[in-house]
């Protein structure tokens, strides 16, 4: 998977980038967007390939505009629409699997939370993904989400995920990233 996350205020990342993450993670394209001056995040996860994908960012998405855009390559879970991330942090298996939704907070991940992976999981949770089944068990808590920027809490996430990387974007257009981004 590859994460792009981008801040307001900073230009949105070249065509090339894109077409280029895509092409190495063809499982889905996802993104969380913030409008500026809004009060929400929107999740679209509905592209079923890099055009119409392009075609519908570079109408939408301006400079002052903040997003997550997660390019999936399949590790666990099924290979549909629902699976890709971002996801909003919620409890809720049917809500987690929506292409289009308005929430609070996303958040997309890369890499593979081992102890949520599918051969760990019951035969009812083989639908979901690591990442889902992970942020239904834990990202999705109050004292998680509303903590992020606590030391200790992104102490115990960056251990608990070993490596990997996480991109939250909330409805005041904040990112919040743990793990290696590069610039």
């Amino acid at each position: 998977c590859l994460i792009i996350a981008k801040n307001s205020g900073i230009k949105l990342p070249y065509v090339k980038y894109l077409k280029n993450a895509n092409f190495y993670n063809p499982h889905g394209i996802g993104i969380a967007y913030w409008k500026n001056k809004s009060n929400e995040v929107v999740i679209k996860k509905d592209f079923t390939n890099i055009n119409p994908f392009l075609k519908w960012f570079k109408k939408n998405i301006t400079k002052s505009d903040a997003c997550v855009i997660h390019f999936r390559f399949a590790t666990s879970g099924l290979i549909d629409n629902g699976n890709r991330h971002p996801f909003p942090l919620t409890r809720s298996g049917e809500i987690i699997r929506r292409e289009n939704f308005k929430c609070k907070m996303a958040v997309a991940h890369n890499g593979v939370v081992s102890q949520y992976s599918s051969y760990k999981v019951s035969n009812d949770k083989k639908r979901f993904s690591d990442t889902q089944l992970f942020i239904m068990d834990i990202l999705q808590d109050p004292l998680i989400k509303e903590n992020l920027k606590n030391k200790t809490i992104k102490k115990l996430l960056e251990n608990f995920v070993c490596g990997d990387k996480l991109a939250f974007l909330d409805a005041g257009g904040h990112i919040i990233k743990f793990g290696d981004f590069e610039r």
